[in-house]
């Protein structure tokens, strides 16, 4: 017979965290108080969160304590940050609906078994005043310049310059703001 794991009552209190962060994140609408509640939350599990961050329903992120969200940051519906490698977002950073952010990624090497492969981690860095359009993905060891302009549906997989807009998959260089 399997003997049930017993979980740490020092962990406990991070396990109630977690499910009222998803939870809360699910449910509640993007309004003052529930943006208060939401970032008091991701505080309490490790994240650091400026003032002013407004949080849209089902925002999804894996490892609260390697987060840093800027002040006055907007996550629209539905992001994605797997933040396993470290996520930082600068001041004034928008995501619009369904942006993935993803630190970490499988080894890719022949020969490798994906599934069990240790994961590849990099920070990703999105400096002040960036957008980040609808459904963009940004890869681990992104920095995205302050001010850039990241076009919806792209796949970003190298550094973005300040100022700039860039598009497609894999994300091009369009034009200078």
């Amino acid at each position: 017979m399997v003997e049930p794991k017993l979980y740490s009552i020092r962990k406990f209190p991070r396990y109630i965290i977690n499910y009222l962060i998803e939870i809360n994140f699910s449910v509640l609408p993007s309004e003052p108080i529930s943006n208060w509640w939401k970032g008091k939350l991701l505080s309490a599990s490790g994240s650091t969160v400026g003032r002013g961050v407004k949080f849209g329903r089902n925002l999804w992120i894996d490892d609260y304590s390697k987060l840093i969200i800027g002040d006055y940051v907007f996550f629209n519906y539905g992001c994605m940050i797997l933040s396993g490698g470290g996520v930082y977002l600068g001041n004034n950073v928008l995501l619009g609906p369904g942006v993935t952010i993803l630190s970490a990624n499988h080894d890719t090497e022949l020969g490798c078994v994906m599934r069990t492969s240790a994961p590849i981690y990099g920070l990703v860095t999105i400096e002040a005043d960036a957008w980040l359009a609808a459904r963009c993905t940004i890869l681990p060891g992104v920095t995205i310049g302050k001010g850039a302009v990241i076009a919806a549906g792209a796949v970003v997989t190298k550094d973005v310059p300040a100022n700039t807009i860039f598009g497609g998959v894999p994300a091009k260089f369009i034009k200078k703001r």
